[in-house]
């Protein structure tokens, strides 16, 4: 060991890992929360086909109010206590854990899409993406990783690269969306039922993308 640096043929190996898993996890997080006031007012469409332009936008700002407060709270009660959790169980699991969390959360919004169930289905599939801290937690761990692989005089260059690499992928991801919903729309057997599949879709490939930074810090050192 050299410092907080570690010598060797693995030298990069784990801070490759963690630039693999914070940047598909920001891919699709911000991609997650830009869909969600859309696919909350398609879920309003759908269950009042007979409501005027005013009572669909007070159902969805009281439904989108719930959504924003259940799993802001949620986060909450966990994000406080993230470099303490962090130090007492470990960067990696406190990393992977909101990751598993957000792909379940994903999965649930997913089926809740496709089958257009009640709007409530889908609360409890954000409530669950943030009820392990979401990325708050996982930013935490995995940012307090790094700091634990990287000599201190290289700290400094190791999170700005991180940083200006998750700006760019963040300000992409959510223009990408409406894309993903369009091209998954087209599997759809009807017209009627292109806006369902295409967000199930979206919600889909969600949960799959948070396998990977899963996966990184399950198999980093």
């Amino acid at each position: 060991q050299t410092g907080m640096g570690i010598t060797g043929c693995c030298a990069k190996h784990p801070l490759a890992m963690v630039y693999v898993a914070v940047l598909s996890y920001f891919s699709v997080a911000f991609m997650g929360l830009s869909t969600l006031p859309a696919y909350l007012e398609m879920t309003v469409v759908s269950e009042n086909p007979n409501a005027t332009l005013d009572e669909i936008a007070t159902i969805y700002g009281a439904r989108f109010t719930v959504f924003t407060f259940v799993q802001g709270a949620l986060i909450a009660l966990v994000a406080g206590w993230a470099g303490a959790l962090s130090d007492r169980f470990g960067r990696r699991q406190c990393a992977m854990l909101p990751a598993i969390s957000q792909a379940v959360g994903s999965a649930v919004l997913a089926v809740a899409a496709y089958h257009e169930l009640d709007w409530r289905v889908g609360l409890a599939g954000w409530a669950i993406s943030g009820a392990l801290g979401g990325p708050f937690v996982f930013l935490a761990a995995a940012f307090a990783y790094i700091a634990d692989w990287t000599a201190p005089e290289k700290r400094g260059r190791a999170f700005a690269g991180l940083e200006g690499v998750m700006l760019y992928v963040c300000a992409v991801g959510p223009l990408l969306a409406g894309k993903l919903i369009e091209l998954w729309g087209l599997l759809a057997a009807t017209e009627a039922r292109r806006s369902a599949v295409g967000y199930a879709g979206l919600w889909g490939t969600c949960a799959a993308v948070y396998a990977v930074p899963i996966v990184c810090f399950a198999l980093a050192q």
